[in-house]
């Protein structure tokens, strides 16, 4: 993996309380006032807010779930996102994944991305949970739920480690 630069910590102040890069090229943040520049994919994974933003560079992934449990068709809309994202990542593009608070919905896609990336389960919990565990809404990443399926996901890959 490679090291964050110190200016990559630094939060951008556009939305609640900013994002921040998770890994490289692949930042994490909560719910956005504005478009965002410098973002090729920008991915909204709350179900309260889906901005119609028009005349925008980049592209929108639309990956509404909710914060609660994940049905079927919740969980292939977040594998799916997290196989774009990394694709995304993969061709050098920057991405941001936004919820509400940008700790467990964003966490989760952003997680499995790394997953699938071939990081263990803990490496892409602990990526997420060092930069996005701050601020009013506790700690990133602690959704029972989603942690369950972030390691049957993993699982399925072939990438769980203990």
């Amino acid at each position: 993996m490679t090291a964050l630069s110190e200016n990559s910590r630094l939060r951008i102040t556009y939305g609640f309380d900013g994002a921040t890069e998770v890994a490289h090229n692949l930042w994490v943040g909560s719910r956005l006032p504005a478009w965002p520049e410098g973002f090729d994919l920008v991915v909204f994974c709350e179900t309260e807010y889906q901005p119609a933003w028009r005349n925008i560079e980049g592209w929108v992934l639309r990956c509404p779930f909710e914060d609660a449990g994940l049905d079927p068709g919740e969980q292939a809309r977040v594998i799916e996102a997290a196989s774009i994202v990394l694709a995304t990542l993969d061709a050098d593009h920057r991405v941001l994944i936004t919820c509400y608070a940008g700790r467990n919905r964003s966490g989760l896609v952003a997680a499995c991305a790394l997953v699938r990336q071939g990081r263990s389960v803990e490496e892409a919990i602990a990526a997420v949970r060092r930069v996005r565990s701050n601020g009013p809404f506790g700690e990133a990443m602690s959704n029972p739920v989603f942690l369950v399926f972030l390691e049957a996901y993993a699982r399925a890959l072939g990438t769980a480690r203990s």
